[in-house]
């Protein structure tokens, strides 16, 4: 006789309100902002420290508002992008960032894992949100260093030329029109020879602190190196760049003081105007700075806009 052993049916284990509890418990201690999003983008679940973050109740049970209205609209494009990416059923991430009501900004890296069912279609996504405030102000601190002159202040060529480009790029598809100065201390190499580099400093200090003051607000100054300083303006013709020389040459002050001596310097102005005399930023550059030394080689302290006939020449100091 053959025995046949009975076998009960298998059932998949069904978790309790008090294993739930646990799990959520469980959640709410990470620092990491958890959360479950449908695949249309409404919040599922979210642990304490996500409600915490977007300014949600802690005490919420029910969810199922939109995770992206939660966050500034500065970063919906890339989190909308994300979240196709995750609803499609691949891994995605992305960098944003959340604004409390009294101001607060903290910066997330934001990884998105989508749940699949068995015939592999996203049911629902996973996101985990971690801080990454400290790494970001860090990063712009080193991008500021990177792009700043440590002794004025000011953009250095690395930003200049960077602030052009963006300024250049505007006008062309604005069909407009945007202008350069290129401004040389003249007799700076004198001051350091005299009365030493200290003495230099505090001019190129006292230089920069009269050129902010006397150019209009739409202008970017920045310093290019040594006694070499650049001003570019949005919008401005050949005119408005005369003017603003003008203004530079009559009111900035050429002498110095340091321990008791005075020393006094010049100034040299060139310009060139988008798109008149060049239609990149290299071009122009070169045109502001061929007719700075041009203006150079006739006597210096003076202004020069860029002409058809400038030609290179050899710097002087």
């Amino acid at each position: 006789m053959t025995t046949h052993l009975s076998r009960e049916p298998t059932t998949l284990p069904v978790c309790s309100a008090e294993k739930i509890a646990l799990l959520t418990d469980m959640l709410n201690v990470s620092v990491d902002c958890i959360k479950v999003i449908s695949t249309d983008g409404r919040l599922v679940f979210m642990n304490r420290s996500g409600c915490e973050a977007l300014g949600v109740s802690v005490d919420e049970k029910e969810f199922g508002m939109e995770w992206l209205a939660l966050l500034p609209e500065s970063v919906h494009r890339k989190g909308q992008a994300a979240l196709k990416k995750a609803s499609e059923g691949e891994c995605s991430g992305f960098r944003g960032m959340s604004v409390l009501p009294d101001g607060t900004v903290t910066h997330w890296d934001n990884m998105l894992t989508p749940v699949m069912d068995s015939a592999g279609k996203a049911t629902s996504i996973l996101c985990v949100s971690r801080n990454i405030t400290q790494q970001v102000e860090a990063e712009e601190k080193l991008k500021t260093i990177s792009e700043t002159d440590p002794l004025t202040g000011l953009p250095n060529r690395r930003m200049f030329k960077k602030h052009l480009s963006v300024t250049l790029s505007r006008a062309r598809r604005q069909n407009g029109k945007a202008g350069i100065l290129f401004i040389d201390l003249d007799n700076f190499k004198g001051i350091n020879d005299t009365l030493g580099h200290a003495a230099g400093d505090r001019t190129l200090m006292q230089f920069t602190a009269d050129l902010q003051r006397v150019c209009p607000a739409r202008a970017f100054i920045s310093r290019l190196g040594g006694d070499e300083f650049a001003v570019v303006m949005k919008g401005a013709d050949e005119d408005a760049l005369a003017a603003c020389a003008d203004e530079i040459l009559t009111r900035v002050r050429r002498t110095v003081r340091y321990s008791g001596a005075t020393a006094c310097f010049g100034l040299t102005i060139g310009a060139a105007v988008y798109p008149v005399h060049g239609s990149t930023a290299d071009i122009l550059m070169k045109r502001a700075d061929m007719a700075m030394y041009q203006q150079k080689m006739k006597g210096k302290n003076g202004f020069r806009l860029s002409e058809e006939t400038d030609v290179p020449v050899t710097k002087a100091g």
